[in-house]
């Protein structure tokens, strides 16, 4: 191979190199994300696991428990050995008498948990950064996080598209043939044949590097809209830093929109250069 096609190749290779990195990026940032977000909504076991030590706190104090707290109280004993499997199918009163100590425990354990709810979930924690910031600032922070990714992730994939296809139309090269089968060796996700396997045609098996690139806008939205739906309590709080929070996550909402499309459409480009158009 000529020496200048050898560097022409060294250098599409490094931005080949170059996006997969920045690709990698984005997912790790789409699991904080969507770790944090999971955490946040109403349904996070978090959440459950202190619904369910007040309930089993409020019967150890005897108040008025429905047939389903006594059920719940009662398994929430068991799973937590506060109780032999005998004296969980006493009358509360008997229990909180042949256990003393119980009601102090169960509540020292609800204090416990609220606080790993407060420092896990309501309080985050960037990683690698370091600096800490308020669960209602989700939606801000991601969506800062994923505009700046994909924007480099688009500019990555243009170099990338720009320098094969420098490549293959180089003039006084060798067999184009040739030359793509020499970049496809440094390809991960663009260029590779998949046979299809069952369900899975492989028209749908090459498209799923594109699924990264889908996913911060989907999250994205997702956060956006249980911010809005839980606008009442973000009132409560504060009604300017609710309105100015809105406009930062709809404003990222779009951006990423815009830079997912243009994503997509280098990444297809630069599949097409491994599978030209027939005919």
């Amino acid at each position: 191979m000529k020496d200048w096609l050898s560097d022409y190749v060294a250098a599409t290779n490094d931005a080949s190199k170059r996006s997969r990195w920045v690709l990698l990026v984005l997912i790790v940032t789409l699991v904080f994300v969507f770790a944090a977000y999971h955490n946040s909504k109403q349904n996070a076991w978090l959440r459950y696991r202190v619904e369910l030590t007040s309930v089993a706190l409020k019967c150890v104090r005897q108040a008025p428990c429905n047939g389903e707290d006594d059920h719940r109280a009662r398994a929430f004993l068991l799973a937590w050995k506060f109780v032999s499997d005998d004296d969980a199918k006493l009358t509360f009163a008997a229990i909180a008498s042949a256990y003393p100590h119980l009601e102090r425990e169960i509540d020292s354990q609800l204090n416990h948990q609220r606080q790993l709810l407060l420092d896990n979930v309501v309080k985050l924690i960037v990683p690698f950064l370091g600096f800490q910031f308020d669960i209602n600032d989700l939606g801000l922070y991601a969506g800062i996080a994923f505009v700046t990714v994909m924007a480099m992730l688009h500019y990555s994939l243009r170099r990338e598209h720009g320098n094969i296809e420098f490549c293959l139309q180089a003039p006084g090269q060798p067999a184009g043939d040739e030359v793509r089968k020499l970049l496809l060796m440094k390809q991960v996700f663009a260029g590779v044949q998949q046979q299809g396997t069952g369900m899975l045609s492989a028209a749908i098996l090459r498209r799923l590097p594109l699924l990264p690139v889908v996913l911060p806008v989907i999250l994205q939205g997702a956060i956006v809209y249980m911010d809005f739906s839980t606008f009442e309590n973000g009132r409560a709080l504060s009604v300017p830093n609710t309105i100015a929070l809105y406009i930062a996550e709809g404003a990222a909402l779009i951006a990423c929109f815009f830079l997912t499309l243009y994503c997509i459409d280098e990444m297809l480009k630069i599949d097409r250069c491994f599978h030209p158009p027939k005919g």
